[in-house]
């Protein structure tokens, strides 16, 4: 019998939350638990999404690759691969995870998490931008590669689903990350004009003023220091023109 996967996705954790909440169902303790199910392919998924709960991950990863392996035709195997995902994650282990749902999404193209598994690609490309951790130099003088693959993983969520209910987050991030890339442009530029190399800053600069539009006050700093790079070119046309359309954000 065909099972709805989302139903199931609910079940496993209000079946989790019961299990903390009252202990029912459960004996035994750390990866001897025993779970009551309908099914040994349920059982042991369970089993496994218990031992993620609880930061075993060890037990975690076997039991969601026995049912994964041993109850090949379960509709508790899809679900198995996706934890396997969860469980890659939760330690941080990001590369790992992203080819795990890759996967997913690969061989189950019709399954009802294959967003999930879009928006957990983008989380774990999200969580490997640099830190603003206050010892280290600012995230836009560090690498950008990450910073650029979590853009275009989150881009990709939100052009395949509009509606999701991860929508807002995913934009929050956007932002963020083309913060960060904007952020970086102005570095350079200002690397440029204060070494006095005008032509190159110019370069930087516009770049900076065209691809960030929807960034107005890195947009407005960008814009105003151009205007000092434009005169110091003599390019004074070019100059008044750009003061013209900074007045309406004075």
């Amino acid at each position: 019998m065909r099972l709805n996967n989302m139903n199931l996705l609910l079940k496993t954790f209000s079946l989790i939350a019961l299990l903390f909440l009252s202990g029912i169902g459960v004996s035994g303790c750390g990866s001897q638990v025993q779970i009551k199910a309908k099914s040994k392919a349920e059982g042991v998924y369970l089993q496994g999404v218990y031992a993620l709960t609880d930061e075993d991950y060890l037990t975690a990863t076997e039991r969601f690759r026995t049912v994964k392996t041993k109850y090949l035709f379960s509709p508790f195997a899809a679900l198995a691969e996706l934890r396997l995902g969860d469980t890659a994650f939760a330690q941080a282990r990001y590369y790992e995870a992203i080819e795990t749902f890759r996967l997913f999404i690969q061989s189950r193209p019709n399954h009802a998490e294959v967003p999930y598994a879009y928006w957990k690609i983008a989380s774990a490309y999200n969580a490997q931008r640099p830190s603003n951790f206050f010892l280290l130099p600012p995230t836009h003088e560090r690498d950008r590669g990450p910073t650029k693959d979590a853009l275009r993983a989150l881009q990709d969520f939100i052009d395949r689903y509009p509606k999701h209910d991860k929508e807002a987050k995913a934009k929050k991030l956007i932002k963020a990350c083309r913060l960060e890339l904007g952020e970086y442009e102005l570095y350079v530029a200002r690397f440029y004009s204060n070494a006095k190399k005008w032509k190159a800053a110019q370069g930087r600069y516009e770049m900076l003023i065209e691809r960030f539009k929807d960034q107005p006050e890195l947009w407005r700093v960008g814009a105003e220091e151009l205007v000092k790079v434009y005169l110091a070119l003599k390019l004074d046309d070019q100059a008044q023109k750009l003061k013209e359309r900074l007045k309406p954000s004075l």
